[in-house]
């Protein structure tokens, strides 16, 4: 009996941190869709510790609790994205759920399956095929280590099945006058885990001022063995005042899906926190595609809105 109470009060305890998301997007129609509870991992109201990039998933098992001045931490778990989007408190709206935002330099996990189309109406590519933000290999079972602050440096690496490496540096400080930032580089090496292989460098930096205006830049490049380097560029321009924050962003990725790709969007969000744990979110993001081959490809529109409450 005291076994099924405590899967009771699990099942309980997930319910209440799973994010109520919901939206509409699509090309030519709108389309319900729902938001699994993987988006979000930071806290309603991220610190500066939040930014450690340290993988609060369930299946994570940290190896010590106490992380230790001298040595660090070492974790046992499924996702390892060493660099993401670095991010600060107010940096831009917080769409959708923590993590991917509507504005995120992960352009296409808004609308991976949403397929470009051409003229005629046939299949081109999807959104997902042809944005990607070079972040680390995501969901593996993989070993991970951080190590101590160093002043305000922590340097982070991971080994994951496959035979896949990464390493990551990251930084976070506040100056005097010009605000807080937030910084990021990390390596790839996927080894086994893809095919082909590849390296990838992908780096980011936020900046928040005290007025409430937030700066993100992201760059990322992937170079596989025996193709053709990709390379993808992000910015987003935000603003924050007391309950209402609103973003604008620009990202492009080329030659991801196929040489000569040039795959850019444009989008645009805004949030009003109506209480602690509760907010109204509506977004806007324009996918367009050009490749080199002429065909002409139209454009995808996806307009987001709904509300996110959370309980825990």
């Amino acid at each position: 009996m005291w076994i099924t109470g405590l899967i009771l009060i699990y099942f309980m305890w997930i319910m209440t941190t799973l994010p109520l998301d919901f939206g509409l997007w699509g090309r030519k129609k709108l389309v319900m869709v729902s938001l699994p509870e993987s988006c979000g991992k930071l806290s309603s109201s991220p610190t500066l510790q939040d930014l450690s990039m340290s993988d609060k998933v369930v299946t994570e098992v940290p190896i010590s609790k106490k992380e230790n001045w001298k040595l660090g931490s070492a974790t046992i778990g499924e996702r390892s994205r060493l660099v993401k989007e670095m991010a600060l408190p107010t940096e831009r709206p917080k769409l959708i759920c923590q993590e991917p935002h509507f504005t995120y330099s992960d352009i296409g996990t808004t609308a991976a399956g949403v397929t470009f189309v051409d003229s005629t109406g046939a299949s081109v590519a999807t959104v997902g095929s042809v944005h990607a933000n070079f972040d680390g290999l995501s969901r593996n079972d993989r070993l991970r280590y951080d190590s101590p602050k160093l002043g305000p440096v922590i340097l982070s690496a991971s080994a994951t099945n496959g035979d896949a490496w990464e390493l990551a540096a990251r930084v976070t400080t506040e100056l005097e006058n010009i605000g807080k930032i937030a910084a990021a580089i990390g390596y790839v090496d996927s080894q086994d885990r893809s095919t082909p292989e590849f390296d990838q460098i992908g780096a980011s930096i936020s900046w928040l001022h005290d007025t409430g205006v937030n700066l993100t830049l992201v760059y990322g490049v992937r170079d596989p063995d025996g193709g053709i380097e990709a390379e993808n560029y992000y910015a987003k321009l935000g603003y924050k005042r007391g309950k209402h924050a609103v973003s604008v962003e620009w990202g492009q990725t080329d030659d991801l899906a196929a040489a000569g790709d040039e795959a850019n969007s444009y989008g645009a969000g805004y949030v009003f926190n109506v209480y602690k744990g509760i907010e109204l979110y509506a977004g806007y993001r324009l996918y367009e595609l050009d490749r080199s081959s002429g065909l002409s490809i139209e454009d995808i529109n996806i307009l987001m809105a709904g509300t996110r409450v959370k309980f825990w």
